[in-house]
């Protein structure tokens, strides 16, 4: 099998590109595999890459041959994407399905101008059974152009459990010749067990600030300084840059490192309030996103005042304050139970609980792990 190139499309990342160059030039390509990571760090420019790789004709991802062409374009009659969308309803709406088709040619279009566009932030669309059904139905088809297939699934996390999982762990136990399924997501612990057991795991973390800032001067047209700030903020993630463009993501991020440092310190009464103002919003995805600023800020706090390694905080312009909560705070803090607690809270948001009694409970059961005087609660 002839050699190929490191994929052009996708910025560092470079020890899964080796792997995945090796497995593929030594004929050993895994049917299923799982990228996993923060959104924003080029998972799925690297499996459309990968697509393009085993679809091209001359199996080197040319970009030339009308295979690498309809790759490029999303239109490759054997490549599948799979997003999560809007429910249907029961039974189907026509509106319903009009909205899907649009939500589902809204990220088309938006990945055929920028391969890291993050199309979105957070929202409550799935994954659903239907979805797999239609997926499983296009696998078990002979190829129509190319000699393979391949699947994408795009936040594969967000699936409609036990259902849409299960139907997605038979197509990957009974996989047929000349399939790649990748999944994509960027919390595993929400796939079912016994899928990502049938995958081979590719971990892909934080992109260095330098590249973020690079990309943000030529991307939306900022000053050496404007993109420098910008990378400080993003976390090592393009999706950031992106999402951070809008002030009431800054207005979240900003809550969430208020609402961490009053945690941290054992402000209970402020904290409270705090988060009742997160509380007061009607729309269930800026709770999400305020989840998710909150999830990165606990974590790059664990790894600065706990694990002692100030080399993996991405958010540049929060190591001084980082600094600053370590050296006053006298309370031990649950950090990893912590970050379990915010993905049940997704969850229960999932099942319509009300924001503010998911929030409230949220951080009743952290502060109970941290002072369990909090108990009487």
């Amino acid at each position: 099998m002839a050699k190929v190139n490191v994929f052009p499309e996708v910025f560092g990342q470079e020890p899964v590109k080796k792997a995945l160059h090796q497995a593929f030039d030594r004929n050993r390509m895994p049917h299923a595999l799982l990228f996993h990571g923060p959104k924003g760090t080029g998972k799925f420019s690297t499996a459309l890459a990968l697509s393009k790789l085993v679809l091209c004709e001359k199996k080197t991802g040319c970009g030339v041959c009308s295979d690498c062409k309809m790759v490029n374009s999303l239109s490759h009659p054997d490549l599948s994407i799979t997003i999560p969308l809007p429910s249907l309803g029961e039974p189907p709406d026509r509106k319903k399905e009009e909205a899907r088709l649009a939500a589902f040619n809204g990220f088309l279009e938006a990945k055929k101008e920028n391969l890291y566009h993050p199309v979105w932030k957070e929202n409550k669309d799935l994954i659903t059974v239907a979805d797999l059904q239609t997926l499983q139905n296009r696998l078990s088809r002979k190829p129509l152009q190319a000699d393979w297939r391949a699947a994408i699934l795009v936040d594969a996390d967000r699936m409609q459990l036990p259902q849409a999982g299960n139907k997605l762990l038979k197509t990957l136990e009974e996989p047929h010749p000349n399939t790649l399924i990748i999944l994509i997501a960027e919390r595993p612990r929400n796939l079912l067990p016994t899928i990502v057991s049938r995958t081979q795991r590719f971990f892909f973390p934080h992109l260095p600030a330098t590249f973020l800032a690079e990309f943000a001067g030529k991307t939306f047209d900022l000053s050496k300084e404007e993109a420098l700030q910008s990378a400080r903020l993003a976390a090592g993630s393009v999706a950031n840059l992106y999402f951070l463009r809008a002030a009431e993501e800054m207005e979240k991020r900003a809550r969430a490192w208020e609402v961490l440092q009053l945690a941290v310190s054992g402000n209970d009464a402020l904290l409270f309030k705090s988060l009742k103002r997160v509380a007061e919003t009607r729309q269930k995805d800026e709770v999400l996103s305020f989840l998710s600023w909150l999830e990165l800020l606990i974590w790059e706090f664990f790894c600065f005042s706990q694990l002692k390694e100030p080399q993996r905080v991405t958010s540049e312009d929060l190591k001084t304050g980082f600094e600053k909560l370590s050296r006053s705070s006298q309370l031990p803090f649950p950090f990893l139970s912590a970050l379990e607690e915010i993905n049940k809270t997704r969850q229960d948001l999932e099942r319509n609980v009300s924001f503010r009694l998911a929030l409230f409970w949220l951080f009743i059961r952290i502060l109970k792990g941290a002072r369990p005087a909090l108990g009487s609660y």
